[in-house]
């Protein structure tokens, strides 16, 4: 494969740190090994970010090790990488 091209999305999730939100607001980052079609995860690595004793809404940079972790898709909220992000500007807000 040229160097130019890109491999399939596919290929891209299964070797990417992903980070992401369970249902409860637990925020997990791992290295996504394997996923279904209802979002069911294989996370390898995971590492938990634990919330703030005085105030639960506050994720703290303090994490907690997990090692390999399947999670059930309908407790997953969000996934998304690591790395290779961006913010933008939102378009839909009022200028």
């Amino acid at each position: 494969m040229p160097l130019t091209s890109r491999p399939p999305a596919h290929v891209l999730c299964v070797v990417v740190s992903t980070q992401s939100t369970w249902a409860g607001g637990r925020e997990v980052r791992g290295i996504l090994k394997g996923h279904d079609a209802v979002a069911n995860l294989v996370l390898d690595d995971t590492q938990e970010y634990l919330r703030d004793p005085q105030d639960p809404l506050k994720v703290t940079e303090d994490t907690r090790s997990l090692g390999l972790v399947i999670a059930r898709g309908p407790s997953v909220m969000l996934i998304c990488p690591v790395y290779g992000t961006e913010e933008i500007a939102n378009p839909f807000a009022a200028a």
